[in-house]
């Protein structure tokens, strides 16, 4: 809980969210793409912050780590 999304990201999330929420059933899986930089785990992270609310969820981060990680 200690970042900040920007207004479009915000955004995202929330277009994101309620996509999710208009699918029944839940689809299994998601993919966010975008090039480096452009806040995409942070966006992923609110938005499993919102579903882990009531459900289960499991991220997989594929990716080489660097020294920042």
């Amino acid at each position: 809980d200690s970042y900040f999304l920007t207004r479009h990201q915000s955004q995202i999330m929330k277009d994101i969210l309620t996509k999710i929420n208009k699918r029944n059933p839940l689809p299994e899986f998601f993919s966010v793409t975008g090039n480096h930089g452009t806040g995409k785990s942070l966006v992923i992270y609110g938005i499993i912050k919102e579903l882990n609310k009531e459900f289960n969820i499991c991220v997989v981060h594929c990716g080489i780590l660097n020294n920042g990680h």
